[in-house]
């Protein structure tokens, strides 16, 4: 399983994709040897899971849990396997000589369902903490179907085919906006309309962008973020944290969280990973059309016999 989101992000709050999108066959190899050699060294039977962290060509090992993992199931549907009926096997000491690593045509990616509005304060960005509530998996024929149809199961409704609607930005700072720049191209290209705080909307307004201004919650003048995101004018909340500017580093700190609570409050959703950004604006871009197919039929009517 690969994660969309970059280390540092907890596992259960990442997007989850089989097969891998972005390893080499030297990077698979090298995980398979490393799992092989800790399963014999620590001398497992049963589940197990192993995280890893890939950099460049080094594989380190993060961490290995003696436990299943709440990706089994997600596992299992996407590859046709019943991985806890083989764990089971293993457990009782039946051996599981037939299980094989199934190449499968389509992809499969889960994402994270979160509850923020439950809970009082509760600030939508992700980090070492997990904070998702469920999640949501889907079959594709490709990756970006997968993942749009993935999104829009958990709620960003406005990932789709022929796309549209109104997107604030908030970066903190130059280097995040010259990162994300080339989707916002694509946002606009693809006809959403483009709202940023002020500071933002100068920087893409001057490299030639479109962008309409929003003020600040704390500037108090309209047209302003706050009365956009409680009017529910906005359809997606693009907020990239950061500063340059460390005198006013807890005012900036203020007004982002007061951006991403207030839209959670809305249901406005909320993206704060510029990873997770990037392929979503890709997919929107890529993909024309769903193709909707059951679970049975990505497996040809076999996944029935085996669960």
């Amino acid at each position: 399983i690969e994660h969309l989101e970059p280390a540092g992000i907890h596992s259960g709050d990442a997007t989850m994709i089989i097969p891998s999108q972005r390893l080499t066959s030297y990077h698979v190899e090298k995980i398979k040897d490393y799992t092989r050699r800790i399963a014999r060294a620590l001398r497992i039977v049963g589940p197990f899971n192993i995280q890893y962290l890939v950099k460049g060509l080094e594989v380190s090992v993060i961490e290995c849990n003696l436990r299943s993992s709440r990706s089994m199931p997600f596992v299992s549907k996407v590859k046709g396997i019943n991985l806890m009926d083989y764990a089971a096997k293993a457990l009782l000491g039946m051996g599981i000589e037939d299980l094989d690593d199934r190449n499968v045509p389509h992809v499969g990616v889960k994402t994270p369902q979160f509850s923020f509005m439950q809970v009082d304060g509760a600030d939508p960005i992700l980090g070492v903490e997990m904070k998702s509530t469920g999640e949501a998996a889907c079959l594709g024929e490709n990756f970006y179907e997968a993942l749009l149809l993935a999104y829009a199961a958990v709620g960003l409704k406005m990932i789709k085919p022929n796309p549209g609607g109104n997107i604030l930005v908030s970066v903190g700072n130059d280097e995040e906006r010259e990162t994300i720049e080339p989707l916002i191209r694509q946002l606009l290209w693809l006809g959403f309309n483009i709202y940023s705080t002020p500071g933002t909307a100068k920087y893409f307004n001057s490299r030639g962008l479109n962008v309409k201004v929003l003020y600040k919650v704390s500037e108090k003048r309209e047209p302003n973020v706050l009365s956009y995101i409680v009017n529910r004018k906005l359809d997606l909340i693009i907020n990239i944290p950061g500063t340059d500017r460390m005198e006013s580093f807890q005012s900036i700190l203020d007004d982002e969280y007061t951006i991403r609570r207030k839209a959670v409050e809305m249901g406005i959703p909320v993206v704060t990973v510029p990873r997770v950004l990037e392929e979503v604006v890709r997919g929107m871009r890529m993909v024309k059309e769903f193709n909707i197919k059951s679970l049975q039929e990505y497996h040809q009517l076999s996944i029935t016999k085996k669960f």
